[in-house]
């Protein structure tokens, strides 16, 4: 899994990192999904409670694979 780390661009808006409450990863592999958390990956954020959403799409996955840097 990639996470997408951001600034990310919206409609021609950039999002820095620190505006942005949710956190994407894709997989590296070639399956489409993106999926968003409320919440970071480290052994702090595992200590409250979180949620998960995947999304099967090629076309989002597109998208946020072109955002890695």
């Amino acid at each position: 899994v990639e996470n997408v780390l951001g600034p990310i661009t919206v409609k021609d808006t950039e999002i820095p990192i620190g505006q942005d409450s949710a956190r994407w990863s894709v997989p590296k592999s070639d399956i489409d999904f993106v999926c968003l958390s409320n919440t970071g990956r480290t052994a702090n954020d595992a200590k409250y409670g979180a949620s998960v959403a995947c999304v099967l799409s090629k076309e989002a996955a597109a998208l946020f694979r072109n955002m890695i840097t």
